[in-house]
């Protein structure tokens, strides 16, 4: 078995993989080898939310060596990754921070309390697409969404505290599913949005609550309906 051409990233640590001919050969890892390279990667990491796909990398000259630091996939706008973030910054400011997290890439944190039921943020479509990349939020049945900062950096947790509500954006308002305090790092059921989720038989977000494994709303829709009420996405509400 051979597993597609690409990068993954495991909590902070990327490994890279192709396969091909010639001097390539020197790049070469058999399946058994990357997966024993992955379990010792994870047994030095206490806890990884997830393992996640990013750019994929190329057999050919000028291969991309990006980290999940360096994804491409961003707001066109801006000159840079970090121009976006800064940007985010500072319309939240005082209110919530993007910053990076011990063990899974970047994440996002309250610098205020937030109480039960509150709106925390929105966040509004920067694009569309009919199929699902590693970057898009599922917003219908055959509509993907890229969406913009600070939102996108939310990480995922089987108990999450904060819940979703379709917006006029394209997108999701963000409201407090229990009181948020500061410091406290925003989190997301990924399976509240996306109605299938496949390539993650094992969920390790680390909450008391993880399901462990990530499936989307079709595998784990009644547990979602009843953690969340009604803050989970309008298209799956009629399932």
């Amino acid at each position: 078995m051979k597993l597609p051409v690409g990068t993954w990233y495991v909590g902070t640590t990327t490994i890279q993989y192709r396969y091909g001919t010639g001097t390539a050969l020197d790049h070469i890892h058999t399946t058994r080898t990357l997966i024993q390279k992955m379990q010792h990667i994870l047994q030095r990491i206490p806890r990884v939310a997830q393992i996640r796909r990013i750019r994929p990398y190329s057999a050919t000259a000028g291969a991309s060596t990006a980290t999940a630091d360096e994804t491409p996939t961003r707001d066109a706008s801006f000159n840079s990754l970090q121009d976006e973030i800064n940007d985010a910054n500072k319309r939240y400011n005082n209110i919530l921070k993007i910053r990076h997290t011990n063990n899974r890439g970047w994440g996002l944190s309250a610098t205020r309390t937030f109480s039960k039921g509150q709106k925390v943020m929105s966040s509004k479509a920067l694009g569309a697409m009919a199929t699902r990349d590693s970057h898009s939020v599922q917003t219908g049945w055959n509509q993907h969404v890229l969406i913009d900062l600070p939102a996108r950096f939310i990480n995922h947790s089987c108990g999450a505290n904060v819940g979703i509500r379709d917006n006029v954006n394209g997108a999701f308002d963000f409201f407090a599913l229990k009181e948020i305090k500061t410091g406290n790092e925003l989190l997301w059921d990924y399976e509240a949005s996306e109605y299938e989720i496949r390539g993650f038989e094992t969920c390790l977000c680390g909450s008391e609550r993880c399901r462990g494994s990530l499936g989307g709303f079709k595998k784990h829709g009644d547990g979602i309906k009843l953690l969340y009420g009604d803050h989970y996405a309008d298209y799956l509400k009629g399932i």
